[in-house]
């Protein structure tokens, strides 16, 4: 490794110590009646060397991300939620005269809770949307934006049961396109049991637009079914199962049915008794792959809508599935010294799930720290 590199990793590993989140109170503050305010600016800069090129150098980069939130609670049973967000590349449009335009609403809805029936809610607007381990839906809080969608939920917080109801547009085409071009909505049943321990759901991604002009049929109806499984013991063994299966048809000009798979476990033991709270566990992360032998079935497992980040190590090598599938080996250790502090060190062995033309053997690790 050249001697410019090891310093700028040295560095990085400092800026990990300095540049911590700063919150301005992620909780909020009231500040009248029926009014509370929350706000976060978050700086985090990168050097980027996954070009595994030693003659290379770094690439650098910073994000800013600032957010504002406002809460009103003055009307009875109902919660209205604003936050305003402006997500940057510093050093760009920086030194000029002219307007950007970063500033945006993260999250704008309104939400009751349902009169006579208690737990009982509604929610419309576009919203930030956490199931589980965000291995199949969630926000990506890493991302410098981070996601949010449009549309509506209906929720019952219960004790034994709770659930979410969901209609959610991925794509708007109600303007300015064809009125055959249908929309592109996400439905979902999102149910959780035995005091939040195991997750239920099920979820239909479909796409009205017509696969194929003159065609009635949409181009993409395909559901997902699952679940979610996690325990911690009061001895410090922990474990946590996702497990979802996905089927239908994708263009279906080519009549390609779908079909596979995703399993993600991971297992670990903390030692409860020790001040630092180390903790090591070991985990696998499996998602189907195609061989591209069969034209008329897909079984290449979609991500959809999960926080990628926090799966798959955190250089993100594999946001996204390759078509060929993907097997993901790992160890992890921590440690918490205090309620602020976490350290931690991960490890992941990556290979495909099916032959990827003439690639037999593993496609890489990948080692990640973090503060």
């Amino acid at each position: 490794m050249r001697p410019q590199k090891i310093s700028l990793s040295f560095a990085l590993f400092v800026l990990a110590l300095m540049l911590v989140p700063s919150f301005l109170n992620a909780q909020g503050i009231k500040v009248a009646d029926g009014l509370t305010i929350d706000g976060q600016i978050r700086e985090r800069t990168e050097f980027d060397g996954r070009d595994f090129n030693s003659d290379t150098d770094l690439i650098e980069r910073s994000y800013l991300r600032t957010r504002l939130g406002l809460k009103f609670t003055r009307i009875e049973n109902t919660k209205i939620y604003l936050q305003f967000q402006d997500s940057r590349n510093l050093g760009t449009n920086s030194g000029g005269l002219t307007n950007d335009d970063n500033l945006g609403v993260h999250q704008a809805y309104i939400k009751f809770m349902i009169p006579g029936m208690e737990g009982g809610w509604l929610q419309l607007g576009r919203f930030e949307a956490k199931y589980g381990r965000e291995r199949v839906i969630g926000a990506v809080g890493w991302s410098n934006v981070g996601r949010t969608f449009d549309g509506l939920r209906f929720g019952y917080d219960g004790g034994f049961l709770s659930f979410d109801m969901f209609l959610l547009k991925i794509v708007e085409r109600g303007f300015g396109t064809p009125a055959r071009a249908g929309d592109h909505h996400l439905y979902g049943l999102y149910t959780r049991w035995l005091k939040n321990h195991l997750h239920v759901f099920g979820l239909l991604d479909y796409d009205h637009q017509e696969s194929f002009p003159g065609s009635d049929e949409p181009s993409l109806a395909r559901y997902t079914v699952g679940t979610y499984y996690h325990r911690t013991t009061r001895s410090g063994f922990d474990v946590a199962l996702d497990l979802a299966y996905q089927g239908g048809e994708f263009d279906r000009i080519n009549v390609d049915k779908i079909s596979a798979y995703m399993i993600a476990t991971e297992m670990g033991y903390t030692f409860i008794n020790s001040d630092a709270k180390p903790r090591f566990a070991a985990g696998v992360d499996i998602t189907s792959g195609d061989d591209g032998t069969d034209a008329s079935e897909l079984n290449t497992y979609n991500n959809l809508y999960y926080t990628g980040h926090a799966f798959r190590g955190y250089m993100d090598l594999f946001v996204e599935n390759p078509f060929a599938g993907l097997l993901d080996i790992f160890g992890r250790m921590s440690l918490t010294p205090t309620d602020k502090w976490w350290f931690g060190f991960d490890f992941h062995y990556f290979r495909t799930m099916e032959e990827y033309l003439i690639l037999t053997e593993p496609i890489g690790d990948n080692t990640s720290n973090a503060v």
